[in-house]
């Protein structure tokens, strides 16, 4: 039957039939696929799973490229249906160093890049300045630097603080013998100690109240140990006395006894310490003055840490992690040390020696965070990115170790000691007795 006017003749028709029946039944399974997480890949011609990238950066407002390509959506990001592969990743923003790493996407997972901040490009400001020879000491937490000069009657300790620019005058002396400078690892408390014959003089410091305590020590050399967790307490040695001094408190308390001068108190107030009898024998004395011994398969010539899980010691610059089993412990690891800390934050300690950086939590659990070409001077940790400063003899670096990345901070061959203020979000450093801050 013909109709005048019409153009959809019936082969017209049948041919826009079939092509909505091929549509339906490709573009369906296409879309199932595409939701499940399938792709088609044009460069094998097959069918694949993919994964997700999801990226979250601070700040919040920094621009990321994939394979050189802007992803143009705000942070925290979601990437769906990429491809099994290698991307390159680059992150950034005008005034800061670019973040910048290959990362890898598997089928039916998702890759996370997180805890990332990028930092400030910066030129350092010079803030303080004092005479050559001066000994400088800065607080745990960059806050505060105490100096130590010769003046026309003796020497002097003053203290700055780096925040409201005041200085206070907190110790003078007249003996030749220079006094000892010790800032507490976990707060803002400050020691000095002087020798006074067969005696050691204390004082101490609190500059955020500006309150001073002073005690002494009987013991021609001192013998210390900050609390972790009782931040105002020092454990001291006194003859064959273990004894705690409290900020502010008299007399001092006694913890246990021991001839050995290798000794650790815990957070419990027992006393860990070397047998008399035994170099690889250590007795824990525990407050009702019960003595436990434990086998060491070595002998050992500090202990940092102990508890119930394992004895952290040192033996001629090597740090020793044993496990204890069975009264006795075993030696797990050894490494070369130059120093450590320890993050109450994270509970763990951080070692490094000139090229190594480990980790060890209170568990006894032991990481390789880094293997450094360069050979490390100081180190220090990033807590909101955990990510560590690290001081060469050339530079400071930022190292992430959850995703092995380096940002060079600053190129500079004569810094000397260097301190962070992570609150603020500066690094401090002396050179040639003046001080500096590097924004971050």
């Amino acid at each position: 039957m013909h109709y005048p006017g019409v153009f959809l003749t019936r082969p017209i028709r049948i041919a826009i039939m079939l092509c909505l029946f091929l549509s339906f039944f490709i573009l369906s399974p296409l879309i199932i696929l595409y939701t499940a997480g399938y792709t088609f890949n044009f460069s094998t011609f097959h069918i694949e799973q993919t994964g997700v990238i999801s990226i979250d950066v601070t700040p919040n407002d920094a621009k990321v490229y994939l394979n050189n390509i802007f992803i143009n959506a705000k942070l925290p990001i979601r990437l769906a249906n990429y491809l099994p592969g290698v991307y390159h990743l680059r992150i950034q923003k005008e005034g800061y160093h670019d973040w910048v790493q290959d990362i890898s996407v598997e089928t039916k997972k998702t890759t996370y890049i997180k805890d990332i901040s990028l930092y400030k490009e910066a030129t350092p400001e010079k803030i303080l300045s004092s005479s050559t020879g001066t000994n400088i000491s800065f607080s745990s937490d960059g806050h505060f630097v105490a100096m130590l000069q010769n003046d026309s009657e003796g020497q002097s300790i003053s203290l700055k603080n780096l925040l409201d620019n005041t200085e206070t005058n907190i110790f003078h002396t007249t003996s030749s013998i220079s006094p000892q400078i010790f800032w507490s690892p976990h707060t803002n408390l400050l020691l000095v100690v002087s020798q006074n014959g067969d005696a050691q003089d204390l004082v101490f410091y609190n500059p955020t109240n500006r309150v001073t305590f002073k005690t002494e020590v009987v013991s021609p050399t001192l013998s210390f140990q900050w609390d972790k967790k009782n931040l105002n307490r020092i454990y001291v040695q006194e003859g064959t006395n273990i004894n705690a001094i409290d900020f502010g408190k008299s007399p001092h308390l006694l913890i246990a006894h021991t001839n050995s001068p290798i000794w650790y108190v815990d957070s419990n107030q027992r006393l860990w310490t070397q047998s008399a009898s035994s170099n690889e024998t250590i007795l824990l004395i525990d407050t009702f003055k019960q003595t436990t011994s434990f086998h060491l398969p070595q002998n050992i010539d500090k202990i940092i840490d102990a508890n119930e899980n394992f004895l952290l010691g040192t033996y001629r610059g090597k740090a020793l992690v044993f496990s204890q089993k069975n009264s006795a412990y075993a030696l797990n690891k050894s490494f070369d040390f130059t120093r450590y800390f320890y993050s109450a934050a994270q509970s763990r300690y951080v070692f490094w020696s000139a090229w190594e950086i480990y980790s060890i939590d209170e568990a006894g659990k032991i990481d390789l965070l880094n293997r450094s070409g360069e050979s490390i001077d100081d180190v220090f940790l990033l807590q909101e990115s955990n990510s560590f400063l690290i001081k060469n003899r050339h530079s400071l670096i930022a190292f992430n170790p959850g995703y092995n990345t380096q940002q060079e901070l600053l190129s500079n061959d004569n810094m000397e000691k260097v301190a962070l203020d992570e609150k603020n979000h500066l690094i401090l450093f002396s050179y040639s007795g003046d001080i500096y801050k590097l924004s971050f």
